[in-house]
């Protein structure tokens, strides 16, 4: 099997999170590591190096769409495909191939393993 794919979630609603983890994980496609706190993607994300970001929109101290912002202004994570994750909209709003903000895909919660891969 090709390497596993690696997925960085970062959500500040860690259930969540580890629900999404499990579910990626037990395809046996995806390495997923977690991170609940927006201020800390990018140093994690430049460690980690993973193949995608999927980012909680509303987040304390520092949401969405300003780690996605900071990500794309650093040369080692700009190229990392993001994507939000919220529950601000229903699946029947977005539908499966859910929409664009700002350039960036969402997803409406909560997201299935193939809303995963056909992203990254």
């Amino acid at each position: 099997m090709a390497d596993k794919k690696k997925i960085l979630v970062v959500d500040d609603d860690v259930t969540f999170a580890k629900l999404i983890q499990v579910s990626l994980e037990q395809t046996g496609e995806f390495e997923v590591r977690i991170e609940k706190r927006g201020a800390f993607v990018v140093p994690v994300a430049q460690e980690y190096r993973p193949h995608a970001i999927l980012l909680d929109v509303m987040m304390p101290h520092m949401d969405g769409p300003a780690v996605a912002r900071t990500l794309q202004e650093d040369e080692k994570t700009a190229r990392v495909p993001v994507a939000f994750l919220t529950s601000m909209v229903s699946r029947d709003e977005t539908g499966p191939e859910g929409r664009v903000i700002r350039g960036f895909p969402f997803m409406a919660k909560p997201v299935t393993p193939q809303e995963i891969r056909n992203f990254v």
